[in-house]
């Protein structure tokens, strides 16, 4: 089987999924919206909380009760953006996109749930009305995703990390709260889980779910899946497939995981990453297994090879959008020390055949790629005849063009994204790694592909 039928849509296996938190962000964000003919229907991930308590878009996600599935009102979005609000380069001549037709994965941001619940609901140093608070959140959260039609959802969960951000490490509050969380995560998340099976067999169910994992070491993660598993036996219910959590970075990762291993910093993610999918791959066999934020350039192939079958990463995107509007101007000048987009020089055109194979496969800044870096014919790319064509676009923010702006920064986010869809493709055309890695004619990447692939563990 080489891919999986979802309420009429192919998923091709393994699949990459874009990540576009319309409501959570602001310019970039929309214009992924406006310039979807670029992205065409690769399956996108959207996140809960942020469609639920916007920090941007509240005029579109104030009305979306008045559509019956989620792609009628990204198709909405999208329409007024361009018509009602000029969000698009007047370069770019919008196609259609049937929205409906695109795959859609809804993650809760559950985390963030939490953290703002905690600010309004925690008394006298006490949790009980977070986790009561949270505990509602559980069928609002999976009516939305079958309400609006998603056709699939991670399933809610409190997370595995509990980090902090914007100056939240400051309130004693929420140090306690996410210290309870520590000492207690995996039984709240067994009280979630079992909240949740008793929630989808009460009806009719449109999405489908994957029961997310976590675990602080490959002990746990291994403990936590057979959790799931033997709740399903208990309640007799199959979640469809499994989400693995907490494996997108190595940052503050306990240091069991690299049991026998000495890697080095660039591959540490993807070793961590790649174990922690071999670990649910042996216990849950052939059932499907999305890699939650893990899926980056060198994670794909490894990760699909140790049985994941799809991936998202917000790597694309945050390299397209680095970068102040102030540099703007000096973007052709590649001595330049100021901040900018990030362009992912491509690997492989859109046949496969291998292309630029005298660079490494990574993200550089805009002003320092050279002229003679070869542009994928991906949709994004199409768009220019050249990387001088992207500065040309992306040096009118300081002209009053801010459209031209955002609009290199979406070839740039476009491009990246396709040569990850392509990495799917050539693990889906060719399933083993001796196949895999003929076609890879890039041989600084290919040497990356073998030490991540060719790291051993000891067994957990």
């Amino acid at each position: 089987m080489n891919k999986y039928i979802i309420n009429g849509k192919e998923l091709p296996i393994p699949s990459f999924f874009v990540i576009s938190n319309l409501g959570g962000g602001g310019s970039d964000k929309y214009r992924e919206t406006v310039y979807m003919d670029l992205y065409k229907n690769i399956p996108t991930l959207y996140n809960y909380y942020y469609l639920k308590y916007p920090g941007f878009a509240q005029k579109w996600l104030r009305n979306i009760e008045k559509f019956n599935t989620f792609g009628d009102f990204v198709a909405y979005v999208r329409k007024d953006m361009i018509e009602t609000e000029q969000y698009i380069c007047n370069a770019h001549k919008p196609l259609d996109v049937e929205c409906n037709k695109t795959l859609y994965l809804l993650d809760s941001g559950a985390r963030s749930f939490i953290n703002n619940l905690a600010k309004t609901h925690i008394k006298d140093g006490s949790s009980k009305g977070v986790f009561s608070r949270l505990f509602e959140e559980i069928p609002t959260y999976y009516d939305f995703a079958d309400r609006y039609k998603f056709d699939m959802v991670v399933g809610f969960d409190i997370g595995g990390k509990y980090t902090f951000k914007d100056g939240e490490a400051q309130n004693p509050l929420l140090v306690s709260l996410n210290e309870e969380l520590r000492n207690h995560g995996k039984e709240i998340n067994k009280e979630i889980l079992i909240e949740t099976i008793r929630y989808l067999k009460s009806k009719e169910y449109y999405p489908k779910v994957l029961a997310t994992v976590h675990g602080k070491n490959p002990q746990e993660y291994k403990e936590y899946v057979e959790m799931i598993l033997m709740l399903e036996k208990e309640y007799d219910y199959k979640f469809w497939g499994f989400a693995l959590g907490g494996i997108a970075s190595s940052k503050n990762i306990d240091d069991l995981w690299f049991s026998g291993v000495k890697p080095s910093k660039a591959i540490s993610n993807s070793i961590v990453a790649n174990y922690a999918t071999q670990i649910v791959k042996k216990s849950v066999g052939d059932r499907p297994i999305h890699a939650l934020g893990a899926g980056g350039i060198n994670n794909i192939i490894p990760l699909f090879l140790s049985g994941a079958t799809s991936f998202d990463s917000q790597s694309p995107g945050r390299r397209a959008y680095d970068g102040s509007g102030e540099n703007a101007l000096h973007v052709s000048n590649p001595e330049s020390k100021g901040s900018y987009s990030k362009y992912l020089i491509g690997i492989h055109d859109s046949n496969l055949n291998p292309i630029n194979e005298e660079y490494s496969f990574d993200y550089n800044k805009l002003n320092s790629i050279e002229n003679t870096v070869s542009l994928c014919d991906c949709p994004g790319c199409e768009m220019v005849d050249s990387i001088n064509d992207i500065r040309k676009l992306y040096s009118s923010k300081n002209k009053k063009k801010k459209e031209e702006f955002y609009y290199a920064r979406q070839i740039c986010n476009a491009h990246a994204i396709w040569q990850h869809v392509k990495l799917c493709e050539l693990c889906s055309k060719n399933n083993t790694y001796d196949k895999i890695m003929k076609f890879i004619g890039n041989e600084s990447f290919a040497n990356i592909i073998d030490s991540i692939y060719n790291a051993k563990y000891n067994d957990v």
